[in-house]
């Protein structure tokens, strides 16, 4: 999921605490009741095996998988998502069992053997996918984020912290992986702790990295994540064999709208061996992401990055144990399921982006993200703080983990509401609202969001100043007077309070005669009346005034400046907001009388135009 080796490599026996499983799935019908002890005897279970089968595999031992959440908490998440969900079919999901294969048996003949069982629903081996690798090579380091910067470079999460919660506020997070360095300097603050499971020391790098992307606080330190105010973040770590419970044990302690991030893959069986792909390719698995989303949590699942090496695979043609292309996005194609997860493939850090040679791809792919380059923090503290060599599908899924826990942050704050997991998907992975991937790329690989767009287009929670260019103008394009502004005010003299004298509610709102000749031999004041119609307050408003003369067409070569002044706060909702004073020296009035004066104005979320734009009639 991260950067991959540089040359191809067998797969590695796997360790004596690493062994190949074989899963067996009994029909929901099928009563399995608890025992005093883990295991259970392989002819006590779920009737009609073949005789043949027991005496071949006489010692063979069945372990339930799930035991990360009791069954009392089980039945009451089913029926949570039940009542949220209507389009969810619990499946028993206590029904799922594992045996370890023995040494002198070939894994996937016994799943074919166990699949024969007349009780038993699928049976499929579940190969312990290897781990993900990284290659490391003050918010010092901000400028080397690009992922971080306007499209088609990166997903804009600079424009998202101008609202509030754009920064994550609010929103919570659980990452399933293998290690993290919770106390890393740019970390420590968020107070992460792992939930589940047993951290793995070689997986600390890649946790703390992912996180780094994500949540990365805001101070003189190092980096800035996506999402740096995120109120909660925590880790659910799984062993290779173990990423059932773990996820199962993630999804009972989130709610509706929090973000679940799946920094794992599956080792998914193709024809000349097996590659690394998106982890719901396993049945138990699927089964829980889609538990997750019927209950409201949005998931964000690494695609996988294929089989590490130049060479990836297209989710389209992969087919599972059953002979089925349940990966495949089609309406044609039956045996597609979907488990409500937004999936990610990793692509070029350059834009226009092109996929990553080793990254999946496929119609199942929701959105892509970089996939190298990516600045964050590294987790060898004893010796590098930082990396700018972060990749694969795993760095691609924490930027897509972050630009979901954003929109979840603006929706929350400024609507009212969080996503539901396939609104949520839908908004990140609708090409009107993100960069497609390259022309030259021929592979399906969805698009990377663009926080800018669905802020603005789909959110619509941008602020909306404006000056009146005649009294009764709402900020709407007009056909009527452009030159009887309101709202800048020339006096001869400073005034006290001029919020009191021209604001909301001073009976001036609407008086058109506001202000005095400009007089010579003296400095002359500017005060601006400004408007902001959007939904949300808007900071740092910069409103700046030019000076012409009198004329019938005031166009830009006329235009001297005057200066600018910053209204620190605009609310919304129409408030008639005036700026502090703008003073016009006096060496820059040429003489006393009448002038024509023009205002720009613009803040961060709704920047102003340049003169230059005057020059093009249509504005």
């Amino acid at each position: 999921m991260a950067n991959p080796p540089t040359k191809e490599s067998t797969r590695p026996t796997p360790p004596a605490d690493d062994p190949t499983r074989v899963v067996i799935k009994f029909l929901d019908s099928v009563d399995i009741p608890d025992l005093d002890r883990d295991d259970y005897a392989l002819d006590k279970l779920g009737g009609g095996q073949p005789g043949s089968l027991v005496r071949r595999f006489p010692a063979l031992i069945l372990r339930r998988m799930l035991t990360s959440v009791s069954a009392s908490l089980l039945e009451e998440m089913v029926r949570k998502a039940t009542s949220m969900d209507s389009t969810y079919h619990a499946p028993n999901l206590r029904n799922y069992f594992f045996t370890v294969v023995p040494e002198e048996v070939a894994p996937r003949e016994l799943a074919q053997e166990l699949a024969t069982c007349s009780h038993v629903q699928t049976a499929y081996v579940d190969y312990p996918a290897e781990d993900p690798v990284v290659n490391p090579a003050n918010d010092e380091y901000s400028p080397l984020q690009g992922y971080l910067d306007p499209a088609p470079g990166g997903v804009d999460a600079e424009y998202a912290w101008q609202f509030d919660g754009g920064d994550g506020a609010g929103q919570r997070l659980i990452d399933v992986e293998r290690g993290w360095i919770f106390d890393h300097e740019d970390l420590c603050a968020k107070g992460a702790k792992k939930l589940f499971g047993e951290i793995r020391e070689l997986s600390r790098t890649h946790g703390t990295s992912v996180l780094g992307v994500i949540c990365a606080v805001d101070n003189d330190l190092g980096i800035v994540g996506i999402a740096p105010n995120v109120t909660r973040v925590d880790g659910v770590s799984y062993h290779k064999t173990t990423k059932f419970n773990a996820i199962m044990f993630a999804i009972s302690q989130l709610e509706f709208g929090d973000v679940l991030l799946l920094e794992c893959q599956a080792d998914l069986p193709v024809p000349t061996g097996s590659i690394n792909g998106p982890v719901e390719g396993l049945d138990a698995e699927f089964d829980a992401i889609r538990l997750a989303t019927a209950l409201g949590i949005a998931v964000v699942e690494a695609a996988g990055n294929g089989n590490g090496v130049a060479n990836s695979i297209d989710l389209d043609t992969w087919v599972n144990q059953d002979g089925k292309r349940i990966l495949h996005r089609d309406n044609t194609n039956a045996d597609f399921r979907d488990s409500g997860a937004i999936m990610v493939a990793a692509s070029s850090s350059a834009a226009p982006h092109t996929r990553i040679a080793y990254s999946t791809s496929g119609m199942r792919i929701d959105c892509y993200a970089w996939g190298e380059n990516i600045q964050t923090c590294h987790g060898d503290t004893s010796w590098l703080l930082y990396t700018g060599s972060f990749g694969g599908t795993s760095g691609a899924s924490a930027i897509v983990a972050g630009a979901a826990l954003v929109v979840q942050g603006l929706a929350e704050a400024q609507l009212g509401f969080r996503c539901h997991p396939r609104q949520l998907r839908a908004i990140l992975s609708d090409p009107a609202n993100g960069t497609k991937a390259a022309p030259t790329e021929a592979s399906h690989i969805g698009v990377m969001p663009n926080l800018r767009t669905i802020i603005d287009s789909v959110l619509q929670i941008a602020p909306d100043v404006y000056m009146r260019d005649h009294v009764g103008d709402s900020g709407d394009p007009h056909a009527g007077a452009v030159s009887s502004s309101p709202d800048i005010i020339l006096l001869q003299a400073q005034i006290p309070n001029p919020q009191s004298a021209f604001g909301e509610g001073s009976g001036t709102e609407n008086n058109a005669a506001l202000g005095d000749t400009a007089k010579f031999g003296q400095p002359n004041y500017i005060y601006v009346r400004v408007r902001n119609r959007g939904p949300s307050p808007a900071s740092a408003t910069t409103a700046t005034v030019f000076w012409s003369p009198v004329a019938t067409l005031v166009t830009p070569d006329l235009w001297t400046l005057v200066g600018s002044v910053t209204i620190p706060n605009v609310p919304s909702e129409n408030v008639l907001t005036v700026s502090d004073v703008l003073t016009w020296p006096q060496a820059q009035i040429p003489a006393g009388g009448h002038y024509c004066f023009v205002g720009l104005i613009g803040s961060p979320g709704d920047p102003a135009p340049a003169p230059a734009d005057f020059l093009n009639w249509d504005n």
